[in-house]
């Protein structure tokens, strides 16, 4: 198992030293060989979206005196599924960007940009799991609604596709 991108390429040598053809008898997840089909695929499990969150809920937000409802406390942000698919706009945006930011980190913060704000990222919620009381409640008196209308009308650059700040 190679924890990381970093490692794969490692793992590879090793399976293909052993006279082995990774992706055919071995699978190996990364994100750099998935085009060539070394590698079957990664978990984009993007740090850059979730310090670009953090830095803007928590470090600008919140020391703003901004106060999450309790519906927004819910939201979190996804780890795509690279794979041949979609590695190419993947490794542009995340990996191999040549200093281009994957996220515009100026439209996150809500006490920057109350009406023009754009997360850049989202999630479901998982199988199984139960909301918390306070979270139901805000559901049965609108406030649910309210904060999904609201993040739905401001979520216009997706996760997966490029970023933000790349010229066209």
């Amino acid at each position: 198992m190679a924890q990381n991108d970093d490692v794969a390429p490692g793992a590879i040598a090793e399976i293909q030293a052993a006279g082995l053809r990774p992706g055919e008898d071995i699978l190996v997840v990364g994100a750099r060989p998935i085009g060539d089909g070394r590698q079957l695929a990664t978990s984009g499990n993007s740090p850059a979206c979730a310090a670009a969150i953090l830095t803007g809920r928590i470090f600008y937000d919140v020391s703003h005196d901004w106060v999450a409802q309790a519906s927004e406390r819910l939201l979190n942000w996804p780890s795509l599924t690279v794979t041949v698919r979609n590695v190419e706009g993947h490794i542009d945006r995340y990996v191999g960007n040549d200093g281009v930011d994957p996220f515009d980190w100026r439209k996150i913060p809500k006490v920057l940009h109350p009406s023009d704000r754009d997360p850049q990222a989202g999630v479901g919620r998982p199988a199984g799991w139960e909301y918390p009381a306070d979270c139901l409640a805000a559901r049965d008196g609108g406030e649910w609604e309210r904060v999904r209308a609201d993040y739905a009308d401001h979520h216009r650059i997706k996760l997966e596709g490029p970023s933000p700040d790349k010229a066209a």
